[in-house]
Protein backbone atom coordinates (compact mmCIF):
# COMPACT_ATOMS: atom_id res chain seq x y z
CA UNK A 1 0.00 0.00 0.00
CA UNK A 2 1.51 3.31 -1.05
CA UNK A 3 1.60 5.88 1.71
CA UNK A 4 0.78 9.57 1.98
CA UNK A 5 4.24 11.08 2.27
CA UNK A 6 5.81 8.97 -0.48
CA UNK A 7 2.84 9.48 -2.81
CA UNK A 8 2.72 13.22 -2.26
CA UNK A 9 6.51 13.55 -2.35
CA UNK A 10 6.62 11.87 -5.76
CA UNK A 11 3.54 13.83 -6.86
CA UNK A 12 5.28 17.11 -6.04
CA UNK A 13 8.38 16.06 -8.01
CA UNK A 14 6.17 15.03 -10.93
CA UNK A 15 4.32 18.34 -10.86
CA UNK A 16 7.56 20.28 -10.76
CA UNK A 17 9.12 18.22 -13.54
CA UNK A 18 6.04 18.65 -15.75
CA UNK A 19 6.02 22.40 -15.21
CA UNK A 20 9.74 22.58 -15.97
CA UNK A 21 9.18 20.96 -19.34
CA UNK A 22 6.50 23.49 -20.28
CA UNK A 23 8.04 26.70 -18.97
CA UNK A 24 7.45 29.59 -21.35
CA UNK A 25 10.70 31.39 -20.59
CA UNK A 26 13.85 30.93 -18.58
CA UNK A 27 15.09 33.22 -15.83
CA UNK A 28 17.06 36.21 -17.08
CA UNK A 29 20.73 35.39 -17.72
CA UNK A 30 21.96 38.98 -17.44
CA UNK A 31 22.25 38.96 -13.65
CA UNK A 32 22.32 35.36 -12.34
CA UNK A 33 23.79 36.49 -9.07
CA UNK A 34 20.88 38.83 -8.35
CA UNK A 35 18.03 37.40 -6.27
CA UNK A 36 14.71 37.37 -8.09
CA UNK A 37 11.79 39.33 -6.70
CA UNK A 38 8.38 37.72 -6.52
CA UNK A 39 5.40 39.60 -7.97
CA UNK A 40 3.57 41.87 -5.58
CA UNK A 41 0.32 40.06 -4.74
CA UNK A 42 -1.56 43.36 -4.60
CA UNK A 43 -0.63 43.99 -8.26
CA UNK A 44 -1.34 40.48 -9.52
CA UNK A 45 -4.42 39.89 -11.71
CA UNK A 46 -7.50 38.94 -9.71
CA UNK A 47 -5.50 39.04 -6.49
CA UNK A 48 -7.66 39.28 -3.34
CA UNK A 49 -7.90 42.71 -1.75
CA UNK A 50 -7.94 43.53 1.94
CA UNK A 51 -11.24 42.60 3.52
CA UNK A 52 -12.68 41.10 0.33
CA UNK A 53 -13.86 37.47 0.01
CA UNK A 54 -11.04 35.20 -1.08
CA UNK A 55 -11.78 33.74 -4.55
CA UNK A 56 -13.41 30.32 -4.31
CA UNK A 57 -13.53 30.21 -0.52
CA UNK A 58 -17.01 30.80 0.84
CA UNK A 59 -17.03 33.18 3.80
CA UNK A 60 -13.23 33.52 3.97
CA UNK A 61 -11.88 37.07 3.94
CA UNK A 62 -8.48 38.20 2.70
CA UNK A 63 -5.50 38.40 5.00
CA UNK A 64 -2.83 41.08 4.54
CA UNK A 65 0.71 40.03 5.46
CA UNK A 66 3.91 42.09 5.62
CA UNK A 67 7.58 41.01 5.75
CA UNK A 68 7.40 40.83 9.57
CA UNK A 69 4.19 38.76 9.74
CA UNK A 70 4.22 35.52 11.66
CA UNK A 71 7.10 36.30 13.99
CA UNK A 72 10.66 35.07 13.62
CA UNK A 73 12.46 36.47 10.58
CA UNK A 74 9.24 36.83 8.58
CA UNK A 75 10.62 34.48 5.90
CA UNK A 76 9.65 31.05 4.65
CA UNK A 77 11.59 28.32 2.87
CA UNK A 78 9.79 26.27 0.23
CA UNK A 79 10.22 24.31 -3.01
CA UNK A 80 9.85 25.87 -6.46
CA UNK A 81 10.55 24.75 -10.03
CA UNK A 82 10.98 28.22 -11.51
CA UNK A 83 14.68 27.72 -12.35
CA UNK A 84 14.09 24.45 -14.18
CA UNK A 85 14.00 21.83 -11.40
CA UNK A 86 12.89 21.54 -7.79
CA UNK A 87 15.01 23.90 -5.69
CA UNK A 88 14.70 25.33 -2.19
CA UNK A 89 13.92 29.04 -2.04
CA UNK A 90 13.17 31.56 0.66
CA UNK A 91 10.61 34.36 0.45
CA UNK A 92 9.24 37.05 2.73
CA UNK A 93 5.78 36.46 4.17
CA UNK A 94 4.33 39.07 1.80
CA UNK A 95 5.69 37.22 -1.25
CA UNK A 96 8.68 39.49 -1.94
CA UNK A 97 12.48 39.05 -1.90
CA UNK A 98 12.82 35.60 -3.43
CA UNK A 99 16.16 33.77 -3.08
CA UNK A 100 17.26 30.37 -4.49
CA UNK A 101 19.28 28.56 -1.80
CA UNK A 102 20.27 25.32 -3.50
CA UNK A 103 21.09 25.99 -7.19
CA UNK A 104 21.69 22.33 -7.96
CA UNK A 105 20.52 20.18 -10.91
CA UNK A 106 19.28 17.46 -8.53
CA UNK A 107 15.91 17.40 -6.76
CA UNK A 108 16.10 19.37 -3.48
CA UNK A 109 12.95 19.18 -1.35
CA UNK A 110 11.43 19.10 2.16
CA UNK A 111 13.21 22.03 3.89
CA UNK A 112 13.06 22.23 7.71
CA UNK A 113 14.68 24.99 9.76
CA UNK A 114 16.67 24.26 12.90
CA UNK A 115 15.16 25.72 16.10
CA UNK A 116 17.59 28.66 15.99
CA UNK A 117 16.89 29.28 12.30
CA UNK A 118 20.57 28.96 11.36
CA UNK A 119 20.42 25.58 9.57
CA UNK A 120 18.14 23.83 7.09
CA UNK A 121 17.53 20.13 6.74
CA UNK A 122 16.44 19.01 3.28
CA UNK A 123 16.11 15.89 1.16
CA UNK A 124 18.10 15.54 -2.06
CA UNK A 125 19.08 12.93 -4.62
CA UNK A 126 22.24 14.82 -5.60
CA UNK A 127 24.32 11.81 -4.46
CA UNK A 128 22.05 9.22 -6.09
CA UNK A 129 19.49 8.11 -3.49
CA UNK A 130 17.20 10.48 -1.60
CA UNK A 131 19.26 11.34 1.48
CA UNK A 132 19.03 13.85 4.34
CA UNK A 133 21.26 16.91 3.99
CA UNK A 134 21.92 19.88 6.24
CA UNK A 135 23.10 23.32 5.08
CA UNK A 136 23.42 26.79 6.48
CA UNK A 137 20.31 28.96 6.26
CA UNK A 138 21.90 30.92 3.41
CA UNK A 139 22.35 27.70 1.38
CA UNK A 140 26.08 27.27 1.97
CA UNK A 141 28.00 24.15 3.04
CA UNK A 142 25.53 21.32 2.30
CA UNK A 143 26.44 18.02 4.03
CA UNK A 144 24.94 14.57 3.40
CA UNK A 145 23.98 13.14 6.81
CA UNK A 146 22.66 9.78 5.58
CA UNK A 147 24.78 8.65 2.61
CA UNK A 148 23.66 5.31 1.23
CA UNK A 149 21.00 3.67 -0.95
CA UNK A 150 18.00 4.05 1.40
CA UNK A 151 15.09 6.45 0.83
CA UNK A 152 15.46 8.83 3.80
CA UNK A 153 12.99 11.53 4.80
CA UNK A 154 11.18 13.52 5.84
CA UNK A 155 13.36 14.73 8.72
CA UNK A 156 12.72 17.09 11.65
CA UNK A 157 14.81 18.67 14.42
CA UNK A 158 14.45 18.09 18.13
CA UNK A 159 13.46 21.32 19.94
CA UNK A 160 17.01 21.83 21.25
CA UNK A 161 18.57 21.11 17.85
CA UNK A 162 20.77 18.30 19.15
CA UNK A 163 18.92 15.47 17.36
CA UNK A 164 17.07 14.74 14.15
CA UNK A 165 14.11 12.38 13.80
CA UNK A 166 13.50 10.96 10.36
CA UNK A 167 11.75 8.27 8.35
CA UNK A 168 13.71 5.74 6.30
CA UNK A 169 13.35 2.40 4.56
CA UNK A 170 16.93 1.40 5.46
CA UNK A 171 15.68 -1.75 7.20
CA UNK A 172 13.28 -2.81 4.47
CA UNK A 173 10.14 -0.83 5.25
CA UNK A 174 9.41 2.71 6.37
CA UNK A 175 10.29 3.23 10.05
CA UNK A 176 11.12 6.20 12.29
CA UNK A 177 14.63 6.81 13.60
CA UNK A 178 16.61 9.44 15.48
CA UNK A 179 20.23 10.48 15.05
CA UNK A 180 22.52 13.16 16.37
CA UNK A 181 22.55 16.44 14.45
CA UNK A 182 25.84 15.39 12.79
CA UNK A 183 24.33 12.13 11.50
CA UNK A 184 25.87 9.84 14.14
CA UNK A 185 24.21 7.41 16.57
CA UNK A 186 21.17 6.28 14.55
CA UNK A 187 18.49 4.73 16.78
CA UNK A 188 15.35 3.01 15.48
CA UNK A 189 12.16 4.09 17.30
CA UNK A 190 9.44 2.04 15.57
CA UNK A 191 9.42 -1.66 14.79
CA UNK A 192 6.36 -2.34 12.73
CA UNK A 193 5.56 -4.26 9.54
CA UNK A 194 3.41 -1.37 8.37
CA UNK A 195 4.24 2.20 7.36
CA UNK A 196 5.49 4.67 9.99
CA UNK A 197 6.53 8.15 8.82
CA UNK A 198 5.28 11.72 8.31
CA UNK A 199 6.71 12.90 11.61
CA UNK A 200 6.89 16.05 13.75
CA UNK A 201 8.68 16.61 17.09
CA UNK A 202 6.69 18.40 19.81
CA UNK A 203 7.97 21.79 21.10
CA UNK A 204 8.37 20.32 24.59
CA UNK A 205 10.53 17.53 23.18
CA UNK A 206 8.63 14.68 24.82
CA UNK A 207 6.42 13.54 21.93
CA UNK A 208 6.67 12.75 18.24
CA UNK A 209 3.55 12.90 16.08
CA UNK A 210 3.57 10.60 13.05
CA UNK A 211 1.37 8.83 10.51
CA UNK A 212 0.97 5.06 10.35
CA UNK A 213 -1.31 2.46 8.79
CA UNK A 214 -0.61 -0.08 11.54
CA UNK A 215 -4.35 -0.25 12.34
CA UNK A 216 -5.56 -0.26 8.74
CA UNK A 217 -5.95 3.15 7.12
CA UNK A 218 -3.34 5.89 7.37
CA UNK A 219 -3.96 7.76 10.63
CA UNK A 220 -2.24 10.18 12.98
CA UNK A 221 -0.45 8.96 16.14
CA UNK A 222 1.74 10.33 18.90
CA UNK A 223 4.46 8.47 20.79
CA UNK A 224 7.16 9.27 23.28
CA UNK A 225 10.35 10.74 21.83
CA UNK A 226 11.97 7.38 22.63
CA UNK A 227 9.30 5.50 20.64
CA UNK A 228 7.27 4.45 23.67
CA UNK A 229 3.49 4.44 24.19
CA UNK A 230 2.13 5.10 20.68
CA UNK A 231 -1.44 6.41 20.77
CA UNK A 232 -3.81 6.86 17.85
CA UNK A 233 -5.35 10.34 17.37
CA UNK A 234 -7.53 10.09 14.24
CA UNK A 235 -10.17 7.51 13.38
CA UNK A 236 -11.38 8.40 9.90
CA UNK A 237 -11.49 7.12 6.36
CA UNK A 238 -8.93 8.40 3.88
CA UNK A 239 -5.36 9.50 4.60
CA UNK A 240 -4.33 11.48 7.69
CA UNK A 241 -0.74 12.73 7.90
CA UNK A 242 1.80 15.54 7.55
CA UNK A 243 1.54 16.65 11.21
CA UNK A 244 2.89 20.02 12.36
CA UNK A 245 2.91 21.14 16.01
CA UNK A 246 1.83 24.64 16.94
CA UNK A 247 4.63 26.62 18.65
CA UNK A 248 3.01 26.25 22.08
CA UNK A 249 2.37 22.52 21.58
CA UNK A 250 -1.38 22.83 22.12
CA UNK A 251 -2.46 21.91 18.57
CA UNK A 252 -1.32 19.72 15.68
CA UNK A 253 -2.07 20.78 12.11
CA UNK A 254 -2.32 17.94 9.61
CA UNK A 255 -3.72 16.87 6.23
CA UNK A 256 -6.78 14.65 5.84
CA UNK A 257 -8.61 13.28 2.80
CA UNK A 258 -11.57 11.98 4.82
CA UNK A 259 -14.12 13.61 2.50
CA UNK A 260 -12.31 12.83 -0.75
CA UNK A 261 -10.15 15.97 -0.89
CA UNK A 262 -6.90 16.75 0.94
CA UNK A 263 -7.60 19.57 3.42
CA UNK A 264 -5.89 21.12 6.45
CA UNK A 265 -7.20 20.23 9.92
CA UNK A 266 -6.04 20.89 13.48
CA UNK A 267 -6.41 18.66 16.52
CA UNK A 268 -5.41 18.58 20.19
CA UNK A 269 -2.51 16.23 21.05
CA UNK A 270 -4.97 13.91 22.83
CA UNK A 271 -7.09 13.52 19.68
CA UNK A 272 -9.91 15.88 20.69
CA UNK A 273 -11.29 19.10 19.18
CA UNK A 274 -10.71 18.49 15.47
CA UNK A 275 -11.20 21.58 13.30
CA UNK A 276 -11.39 21.68 9.49
CA UNK A 277 -9.30 24.77 8.64
CA UNK A 278 -9.44 24.75 4.82
CA UNK A 279 -12.87 23.71 3.60
CA UNK A 280 -12.67 24.10 -0.17
CA UNK A 281 -12.73 20.90 -2.25
CA UNK A 282 -9.20 21.08 -3.66
CA UNK A 283 -5.68 19.87 -2.86
CA UNK A 284 -4.18 21.46 0.31
CA UNK A 285 -0.90 20.04 1.64
CA UNK A 286 2.09 20.58 3.96
CA UNK A 287 0.78 22.76 6.83
CA UNK A 288 3.42 24.78 8.70
CA UNK A 289 2.80 27.09 11.68
CA UNK A 290 4.28 30.57 11.85
CA UNK A 291 6.70 31.08 14.78
CA UNK A 292 4.11 33.10 16.71
CA UNK A 293 1.26 30.64 15.98
CA UNK A 294 -0.85 33.27 14.20
CA UNK A 295 -0.88 31.59 10.78
CA UNK A 296 -0.59 28.25 9.06
CA UNK A 297 1.26 28.25 5.75
CA UNK A 298 0.36 25.53 3.23
CA UNK A 299 0.37 24.86 -0.48
CA UNK A 300 -2.76 24.51 -2.57
CA UNK A 301 -4.11 24.06 -6.08
CA UNK A 302 -7.19 26.19 -5.37
CA UNK A 303 -6.16 28.78 -7.98
CA UNK A 304 -4.97 26.29 -10.60
CA UNK A 305 -1.22 25.82 -10.09
CA UNK A 306 0.41 24.83 -6.82
CA UNK A 307 0.98 28.02 -4.80
CA UNK A 308 1.77 28.99 -1.20
CA UNK A 309 -0.96 30.34 1.06
CA UNK A 310 -1.35 31.39 4.68
CA UNK A 311 -4.51 30.99 6.75
CA UNK A 312 -5.49 31.84 10.30
CA UNK A 313 -5.85 28.71 12.49
CA UNK A 314 -9.63 29.12 12.58
CA UNK A 315 -9.77 29.28 8.78
CA UNK A 316 -11.49 32.66 8.67
CA UNK A 317 -8.77 34.62 6.82
CA UNK A 318 -6.48 33.57 3.98
CA UNK A 319 -3.97 35.01 1.54
CA UNK A 320 -1.68 33.90 -1.26
CA UNK A 321 2.03 34.22 -0.51
CA UNK A 322 3.25 33.32 -3.99
CA UNK A 323 1.47 34.29 -7.18
CA UNK A 324 3.39 32.96 -10.17
CA UNK A 325 3.46 30.35 -12.94
CA UNK A 326 5.83 27.82 -11.28
CA UNK A 327 4.67 25.27 -8.74
CA UNK A 328 5.43 26.29 -5.15
CA UNK A 329 5.19 23.66 -2.39
CA UNK A 330 6.20 22.51 1.10
CA UNK A 331 6.53 25.80 3.04
CA UNK A 332 8.24 26.15 6.42
CA UNK A 333 8.56 29.34 8.47
CA UNK A 334 12.01 30.49 9.64
CA UNK A 335 12.25 31.02 13.44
Amino acid sequence: MKKLTTILFLLIIALLATACGSKAEAAPESAPEEAAKAPDIADAPDAPGAGQPFPGADGVTSLQLNPASGGGTGRLAYISDQDGNSEIYTVSADGTNLVNLTNNPAEDVAPVYSPDGQKLLFISNRDGAYNIFVMNADGSDPINLTPGPAFDGPAVWSPDGSQIAFASDMDGNNEIYTMNADGSNIVRLTTNEDYDGDLAWSPAGDLIAFASDRDGGLNLYVMGADGSNPARLTFTDGDNGQPAWSPDGSRIAYVSSRDGFYKIYTIDPDGSNEVNVTKEDTLDLFPAWSPDGSYIAFNSQRTGGMELFAVTPDGSQMTMITYSAPNETDPVWQP
